[in-house]
């Protein structure tokens, strides 16, 4: 298990987030979801494909899996 994941959506609602990662499970990946407080009192489901050991991996694999990204991507390092 890598340090680095991909970040490819974030939600305000936790149905769409695991409408989501269900998605890409199904298409193979490992994918999840994380929660993420916005400052407002309010939470963001942020979801997540692939556990990377570096970060070039995690942006080589998310630069070929753009296109299938309904919106932007960021690398992240986990905690």
């Amino acid at each position: 298990v890598g340090e680095y994941t991909i970040v490819i959506y974030s939600f305000r609602e936790k149905n769409n987030a695991e409408k989501a990662v269900q998605k890409w499970k199904t298409e193979g990946h490992y994918a999840s979801y994380d929660i993420k407080g916005d400052g407002k009192g309010g939470k963001w489901y942020r979801v997540c494909i692939g556990r990377f050991e570096t970060k070039d991996e995690a942006l080589a694999t998310a630069q070929k899996l753009a296109g299938s990204f309904d919106s932007g991507y960021w690398v992240e390092k986990l905690k």
